[in-house]
């Protein structure tokens, strides 16, 4: 009995003592995994190495915060194939955390033209795409984007990969990194219904599944308007193509461009979808095709946009895209590519959002004031603002009255014809407001003869600033002739009064015979009446 007990006494240890260990290896294995949060400030113990990038810090409309910007503007953004090419990085060490979070506060004006940043890490996949963006706060200027990533475990570094790249005028701040966030979680986040967007660059995560013969290229990117195209590589194919993997989505957005006029016609292209038993070319499916033409001003290229539309949300299937090889100088170029579900995304609205920043970017900021292309800005980010709100039956109105808006907002040459117009007419309507009786005939001329010389200066001054120069000048000089002064004018209304007849004045003589004449009348009447 006693052997009993002991053997179940030494039992019982050791079950606790397993229970024990188990629970320090696993506070263990918790402590081996810390979490990593960068703010951004000049150092930071974790982050093993910053490049081509610098610290700053105030406060963009955010609060009082760090941020890392770029060194270098580029024309392009960052993709597997030149992203060691002086463009800005963060550099952590790490090992075991599978979630990172990033936070980059990104200019108005490129908030949908952008390039996305790039995280590379050192194991296996070295490149993942975000399963979660979202906009979460915005300034006057900035939107400040937050980007979640599931990261392999493998990994023992991560490097957050940013830029500066120019678009129109942008040249500094265009992506700035706020903050970095590297973690174990027991639950890795699931994956947002979010459009997946391949800015067709060098890089791709997991929706890009096979390639081949395929080039790239950014040449002519301000008359594009997109900073990385896919082309078929030079050589003895004609044809290339891309393939993307099905994940949930039913809805792919091709952006085509082109430096032709392509008559309506559709771009040298084919669709293909692959069901996991054969591949069809996409005539039988729901399409919608739509081209923009190249605008001759701008130099802007044409767009064709095609939409390929399934039947239903599939998973494991692919899409291909295949582009065919142009001759004589034509060019048709893959532009961007994305994919959705349409429960949540409207093809639309996606496309509205393309035409929007197109509209802007046929805007040239030399040829306006700074005042007037600040209300052409103001007119874009109101209209993006709705858009991201709009149901699908009110994009088409939102986009139609920001264009409108946006082209009719007076450029400096219609803003100098506008103002010398404006301010002529208002000088000769201050003339014609002044009384001609208030001066003498002498000062009068030289009021007209003012109004002359202030008409003749606004219409030839060469300048806006200059045409206001001329107006202000003119009425000063209207102001500075004299009127009749306050006593003379009374002398005159005097002398005008003693000039009427002196027939109507009544004398006092005359006044009282008046008087005793209408109370003899009024006694003679009384006594009749008392006879």
């Amino acid at each position: 009995m006693i052997k009993k007990r002991l053997l179940v006494l030494v039992l019982s240890l050791l079950m606790v003592l397993g229970l024990c260990t188990g629970i320090a290896s696993a506070f263990a294995d918790e402590a081996e995994i810390p979490t990593i949060e960068d703010e951004m400030g000049p150092s930071h113990s974790a982050r093993e190495d910053t490049y081509s990038a610098g610290s700053a810090s105030g406060d963009r409309g955010f609060g009082d915060d760090s941020w890392m910007s770029p060194w270098h503007n580029k024309a392009y953004g960052p993709d597997l194939g030149n992203w060691w090419d002086d463009y800005g990085y963060v550099h952590y060490s790490i090992g075991g955390q599978n979630v990172a979070e990033i936070w980059v506060d990104v200019h108005k004006r490129a908030r949908y033209v952008f390039g996305d940043i790039m995280v590379f890490g050192w194991g296996s996949r070295n490149y993942v795409a975000p399963i979660k963006i979202e906009e979460e706060d915005e300034s006057d200027e900035y939107v400040r984007m937050h980007y979640t990533y599931v990261i392999p475990t493998s990994w023992t570094a991560l490097r957050v990969v940013f830029t500066s790249f120019n678009i129109g005028d942008i040249t500094n701040d265009m992506q700035a990194l706020t903050k970095v966030k590297i973690y174990y979680s027991e639950q890795t986040p699931a994956a947002q219904n979010f459009v997946y967007v391949d800015d067709c660059g060098h890089a791709h995560g997991e929706t890009r599944g096979d390639a081949w013969n395929l080039d790239f290229t950014r040449e002519d990117a301000r008359l594009v308007g997109d900073p990385g195209r896919i082309v078929v590589k030079a050589g003895g194919q004609t044809e290339a193509y891309v393939q993307y993997n099905v994940y949930g989505y039913d809805t792919m957005i091709a952006y085509f461009y082109h430096n032709v006029d392509l008559d309506d016609t559709k771009p040298p292209i084919f669709l293909y979808y692959h069901d996991s038993t054969f591949i069809t070319d996409v005539s039988s499916y729901e399409q919608v095709f739509e081209t923009i033409e190249p605008d001759e001003e701008s130099g802007l290229w044409g767009i064709s946009i095609v939409v390929f539309k399934l039947d239903d949300v599939v998973e494991g299937d692919w899409m291909r895209i295949t582009l065919k090889k142009q001759i004589d100088g034509n060019k048709v170029e893959l532009g961007k590519v994305e994919l959705f579900n349409s429960e949540y995304f409207d093809a639309g609205k996606q496309i509205a959002f393309t035409k929007l920043t197109r509209a802007l970017l046929q805007v040239d900021e030399a040829e306006y004031s700074d005042e007037k292309f600040s209300e052409i800005i103001g007119y874009y980010n109101s209209a993006y603002e709705s858009l991201l709100a709009a149901q699908a039956s009110e994009v088409e109105d939102i986009l139609d009255e920001a264009i409108e808006n946006m082209a009719g907002v007076m450029n400096l040459e219609e803003e100098f014809e506008y103002t010398k117009q404006q301010k002529k007419a208002e000088l000769q309507a201050y003339v014609d407001a002044l009384n001609e009786q208030d001066y003498t005939e002498d000062n009068w001329a030289l009021i007209q003869a003012a109004l002359e010389e202030g008409l003749d200066a606004i219409e030839n001054a060469t300048s806006i600033s200059k045409i206001i120069e001329a107006y202000e000048e003119a009425i000063d000089e209207i102001d500075s002739v004299e009127k009749i002064p306050a006593d003379e004018e009374e002398e005159e209304e005097e002398q005008q009064d003693a000039g009427c007849s002196c027939s109507s004045v009544v004398n006092p003589f005359q006044l009282w015979t008046v008087i005793i004449i209408f109370a003899a009348a009024f006694i003679m009447l009384f006594r009749k009446r008392v006879q």
